[in-house]
């Protein structure tokens, strides 16, 4: 594979004539000059998964820890008939790796498989730090991404266990029921009614949450019974979410997956306060202050809407999956916060009684300013003061638009996700193709 020439105007076909009509010189009567000018034009062929590559020894040697840098490990690659190296790889991924001889800088395309062009760089002994930061950053989004699509795809495909009992498809078939995912006959219509009812009763059960703390001013007797009224609406409502909780806990396939899943945690903790509330009132009376807490925490049923909305869903995994870029947003803004008020604190205290008497003050100024609010109640009277208003209103706008096209592309890729690794979707489709009957067929 090795083609030597003087100088690199020559071609091969040249080379070979005069090989055959001129003895060949020995290296060793060449001036130490010539033979560094004679070693710069040496032309290097590698013979890729059947695509040839043209490069010159000396930007091989640039890397003599590598494979094709260090003539000892590439010999065993080299072809004394062709007079080239031959390597079996993908020569789509190797035009990176000869790239990165030629300039020092290892590049990469996105959308090549990330795992195989590690292989690539392990095999010809290239460390995969060595990419450049412009595709590190990518690589990492990537395998994130590469990590979330091979965990909904784990739990898309994961089996479950149905004994094979009348019990045991009973029991999945209530399981089936209850979440929606019957496609054919009156179980299919029972499954939505129901999800449509408990829906329905998560707003009423909203709605006398909020109803309650309007103040009554039509006596003591009428106030006494609209509270009754919506203590029986509450308690309806709970019993509901109490009974699904429970059948949906019994006839679940698994209940540790049962446990952790987030959307159980919530139905949990929206009939806690209930019962929490009536052992309370049981035990100490009802003027302990912990029974607002428990109050306040009955607004966490307004979650309960998003177990059958996919789109709430997806919004909530794209937050969740985009947590760290927004966690470093918002220490960007804390620091931002501080450093306004600060300034903001000794330019303006003692300009105006009661305004900006200490850096805490000055915060809620700074806060309301560079989220666009501008309350009024607190405004700078210097020029200086002023100017730094105007700057921190003019950051906050930079600093809140950062986070909208992070969050844009991360539901987007959920969306896409969804699609394709749709757990129910998926199962249903196996369990179509196990049994080719309906659902109703099987109870």
């Amino acid at each position: 594979m090795l083609s030597i020439s003087a100088s690199r105007g020559s071609y091969p076909t040249q080379r070979r004539q005069r090989a055959r009509t001129a003895p060949a010189i020995p290296i060793e009567s060449f001036s130490p000059s010539q033979r560094r000018k004679l070693k710069r034009g040496v032309k290097v062929v590698i013979n890729v998964g059947g695509r040839k590559f043209i490069t010159w020894k000396d930007t091989l040697r640039r890397f003599p820890n590598t494979l094709l840098g260090n003539e000892r490990l590439s010999s065993k690659f080299y072809d004394e008939n062709r007079g080239e190296y031959f390597i079996d790889r993908d020569p789509h991924l190797f035009r990176y790796i000869l790239n990165y001889y030629r300039s020092g800088k290892l590049h990469r395309s996105l959308e090549d498989c990330n795992e195989s062009f590690e292989e690539e760089l392990l095999f010809y002994g290239i460390a995969p730090h060595e990419i450049h930061d412009c595709c590190f950053d990518e690589d990492q989004e990537q395998e994130q991404q590469e990590a979330e699509k091979k965990k909904m795809a784990e739990e898309a495909t994961k089996p479950v266990y149905i004994p094979e009992t009348y019990f045991g498809k009973f029991r999945n078939y209530i399981w089936r029921l209850l979440e929606g995912e019957l496609e054919n006959g009156p179980g299919a219509v029972i499954g939505m009614g129901f999800i449509y009812f408990v829906g329905l009763f998560i707003i009423l059960s909203i709605f006398t949450t909020v109803y309650e703390t309007v103040p009554c001013n039509d006596g003591a007797e009428a106030c006494k019974q609209r509270t009754r009224i919506l203590d029986l609406i509450d308690a309806v409502c709970i019993g509901i979410f109490t009974f699904e909780f429970t059948a949906r806990f019994l006839v679940c396939p698994d209940y540790r997956q049962f446990i952790r899943t987030p959307m159980n945690i919530i139905d949990f903790f929206s009939i806690l306060p209930f019962y929490a509330r009536i052992v309370l009132q049981s035990i100490v009376g009802s003027n302990l202050e912990a029974l607002v807490v428990l109050r306040v925490l009955r607004i966490v049923r307004v979650f309960k809407l998003s177990r059958h909305s996919k789109r709430l869903q997806r919004f909530g995994a794209a937050i969740a999956s985009c947590m760290q870029d927004l966690m470093s947003l918002a220490f960007v803004l804390l620091v931002a916060v501080l450093l306004f008020s600060s300034f903001l604190y000794f330019i303006e205290q003692g300009e105006v009684e009661g305004m900006f008497t200490s850096i805490p003050d000055s915060m809620w100024y700074t806060v309301v300013t560079m989220i666009t609010l501008g309350y009024g109640d607190m405004v700078p009277s210097t020029i200086p003061g002023q100017f730094i208003g105007a700057v921190c209103c003019v950051s906050g706008v930079i600093l809140i638009a950062l986070p909208i096209p992070i969050i844009q592309e991360k539901d987007i890729f959920k969306k896409n996700m969804l699609n394709v690794y749709n757990v129910d979707d998926l199962r249903k489709k196996i369990d179509k193709m196990k049994t080719g009957t309906s659902e109703d067929d099987n109870v």
